[in-house]
């Protein structure tokens, strides 16, 4: 029966009612290792590839839809860190000229941040860039390690110099809000020199300081020459690819004409076309 209503002209989205990750798997003995792997297999292959979803028109379906006209890269690799991936990556020398966006909460990433490396925390729901860091903390990123070196992180069990937390050591690090990198021989030297607890506390505490600032540092990223050399070829060899006009009909067809996809084509074409430059 005709329906009296167009319903993709005739409705109109009010609210959002809920928002749902999905991740993409495939069999732990299968062929396909990566996102790369699965990519240049279905890219040799057309619509040889199948793939499991909720049904046709479900939004697991559609995901892996859309995913196909994407310029998507996955790094994956077993027995290495995150962060240490993370930090490799976006210091990579194919990457230098290229606007990063880290997407993370976690205050490691902090670090990494420089001009042309901004941190997005998802779940505070803050932008953060070099101005903002000096603004929120009196620290420079390039030496915010060193100063939850000292501070401790309780979310990785790492006790700090008792007594002395972020606030305190911008007071009386002031040095740590330039951009210069600080060791912490640099921090315990120049303790040395001051009075006060907290001076007193951080000069005597130069071990703790080293090893937690050994374990939170970022800059000597956990990665074996092997490692580093599979990750170079696969960054360098990567061809992004973005199917504007296929991605627009598909979300016309599927009723998301109304949503504005701007922005997002802006950031794919960058993404295109940095790697082709």
């Amino acid at each position: 029966k005709k329906l009296p209503y167009d319903p993709l002209k005739s409705l109109l989205d009010v609210a959002i009612l809920g928002q749902t990750p999905y991740v993409m798997i495939t069999a732990i003995d299968g062929p396909y290792q990566s996102i790369r792997d699965l990519v240049i297999a279905a890219k040799s292959k057309p619509g040889e590839i199948t793939f499991a979803s909720a049904g046709v028109g479900s939004s697991t379906h559609l995901a892996a839809e859309y995913f196909n006209q994407m310029p998507v890269i996955q790094l994956l690799y077993p027995n290495i860190e995150a962060d240490d991936l993370i930090s490799y990556v976006v210091n990579h020398k194919h990457y230098s000229r290229w606007q990063k966006v880290i997407v993370s909460s976690d205050k490691d990433f902090i670090q990494l941040i420089d001009s042309k490396t901004i941190l997005y925390r998802p779940i505070q729901e803050e932008l953060l860039n070099i101005t903002k860091i000096v603004d929120k903390y009196g620290v420079h990123p390039n030496n915010f390690a060193l100063a939850r070196a000292i501070a401790g992180d309780d979310s990785d069990n790492l006790k700090g110099v008792r007594g002395v937390g972020m606030a305190t050591i911008a007071k009386r690090l002031p040095m740590l809000v330039e951009e210069k990198e600080y060791l912490p021989s640099d921090v315990t030297d120049y303790c040395k020199d001051k009075e006060g607890k907290a001076y007193e506390s951080i000069a005597s505490s130069f071990d703790v300081i080293k090893d937690n600032y050994r374990i939170m540092q970022l800059s000597s990223p956990q990665i074996s020459f092997q490692t580093k050399q599979k990750i170079d070829e696969l960054i360098e060899s990567f061809e992004p690819q973005l199917n504007q006009l296929e991605f627009k009909r598909m979300s016309m067809q599927d009723g998301f004409a109304v949503v504005d996809f701007t922005s997002l084509m802006t950031c794919f074409k960058k993404i295109v076309a940095n790697d082709t430059t």
